[in-house]
């Protein structure tokens, strides 16, 4: 068997039991290695702290689903040109005071559980100040970020006032107090069953990742960051995307977003992901990720040597280990991501038609 990648001497795969359910039990017994464990643990990626997040996730989902069961309102009723701008003003937000981009994906998972699970319809005129809301408790939970002072904050939020009026909303003056960023924190908080430290679509792809570059004793990693790109140039256009499904399923969308830039690296083929034909998927990419939006800047997948069949099946095993599916939750959650991309590239085809 000839190597897929050689880096420092080290070559890979590695010299693992026969191919097939085997080499996976083979993948799953080095993860499960104390050792292995350990130094997963370090950077928030071990199989314990995996677990407790997707119990979190699980019991959001649950929450959301009776929530939307029970409501008497149309949940949908932000519409999505809306959200564009108050996505868009959050990364505004996250750039302008140097936060970390998990802080972007974090805020956006907030507002549109929120804006799902709010027990009456979203006013615009709140909006100013629920977005403010939003990231004073994202200051209060999470260390990381880190906001120079409250008068930074409520710049922002009236340069968001300032735009949605300029859209032809009504906005109130002033766009926000003290007393309405309060009320809206406690609005959230309520809304939400006091659980807003959960994990975004982000810090799910960047815990997978962890584990595959740990697992591979990081020889593999210049091969990974390829697929990282990919990876999350897409996710930073879907989050601009009207949809919400990276709020809501975003274990699911994670292991999708992370398969297809591995098809999109050329370590697999489209068909063992369930997938369309490879020059429709990179046609989709190139259509749904800006060229100045992804991780090094750069869409299109670049001229790669052909690996092997071995090769694409130690990849595609080492996807089901470290993300913890199946083969056909795999092809699922990849095939919902492709689904989201065809949506949001007829829905941009509808607008230019309207236009015309």
């Amino acid at each position: 068997m000839s190597p897929c990648i050689e880096s420092n001497g080290a070559q890979f795969p590695p010299v693992l039991p026969d191919a097939g359910a085997k080499r996976v039990r083979g993948l799953a017994e080095v993860l499960a290695q104390d050792d292995m464990q350990e130094a997963l643990y370090a950077c928030c990626a071990s199989d314990d702290i995996v677990h407790v997040r997707t119990e979190s996730e699980e019991k959001s989902e649950k929450a959301l689903k009776e929530a939307l069961f029970n409501s008497k309102h149309d949940q949908k009723a932000l519409c999505p040109d809306v959200r564009a701008k108050i996505v868009w003003f959050m990364r505004h937000v996250v750039e302008g005071l140097q936060l970390p981009e998990k802080s972007w994906f974090d805020m956006v998972m907030l507002f549109d559980l929120y804006c799902l699970r709010a027990h009456k319809p979203i006013e615009v005129g709140d909006l100013p100040s629920l977005c403010g809301a939003v990231v004073r408790l994202l200051k209060k939970f999470e260390t990381v970020m880190f906001l120079p002072n409250e008068h930074a904050l409520i710049m922002n939020i009236m340069q968001l006032a300032e735009y949605l009026r300029q859209a032809g909303h009504t906005i109130p003056h002033p766009a926000v107090t003290l007393e309405s960023l309060e009320a809206h924190e406690h609005l959230v908080l309520t809304t939400l069953d006091w659980r807003i430290n959960l994990s975004s679509v982000d810090s799910w792809m960047s815990a997978f990742y962890a584990r595959m570059n740990t697992l591979t004793g990081q020889v593999l990693l210049p091969t990974l960051h390829l697929t990282w790109n990919h990876s999350l140039g897409l996710a930073r256009a879907m989050l601009l995307m009207s949809g919400t499904s990276l709020s809501l399923s975003r274990r699911h969308a994670a292991r999708g977003l992370l398969g297809i830039g591995f098809v999109a690296a050329r370590l697999l083929a489209p068909d063992a992901l369930g997938l369309g034909s490879l020059e429709e998927l990179e046609s989709m990419l190139g259509m749904c990720t800006p060229q100045n939006d992804t991780a090094d800047g750069n869409t299109k997948v670049p001229e790669a040597q052909e690996v092997n069949s071995a090769c694409h099946q130690f990849f595609l095993e080492l996807l089901q280990v470290t993300t913890g599916s199946s083969l056909a939750t795999l092809q699922e959650d990849c095939k919902l991501v492709e689904s989201e991309m065809r949506t949001h590239l007829r829905q941009r085809r509808e607008v230019h038609f309207e236009t015309l």
